[in-house]
């Protein structure tokens, strides 16, 4: 009688550790996901976005062109400091 109560006990502790095996990893999931999409979208506004806009304005320059628009000379990055040498008229 023992066994078969021990086994039950067994049986439900299994399940139980099942359960939380597997909310553990949708939880890994998940966050994953969340941290994917948030890096994904700083990627893109902070560093992608404006090295295009600052290129295209560096090809102007390149070109002969003396009126150029930067608009991320005030960024106090690597990005600010490509803008503000392309224009050296820019306050700092």
């Amino acid at each position: 009688m023992e066994t078969a109560l021990a086994k039950a006990q067994l049986n439900e502790d299994l399940i139980y550790t099942r359960l939380l095996t597997l909310l553990s990893a949708l939880v890994v999931v998940v966050s994953s996901v969340v941290l994917a999409v948030v890096s994904a979208r700083i990627l893109l506004f902070k560093i992608a976005r404006p090295a295009r806009r600052i290129a295209v304005e560096l090809e102007k320059l390149a070109g002969g062109g003396a009126d150029i628009r930067v608009d991320n000379m005030l960024l106090d990055t690597e990005l600010g400091a490509i803008a503000k040498a392309a224009k050296p008229s820019a306050k700092t």
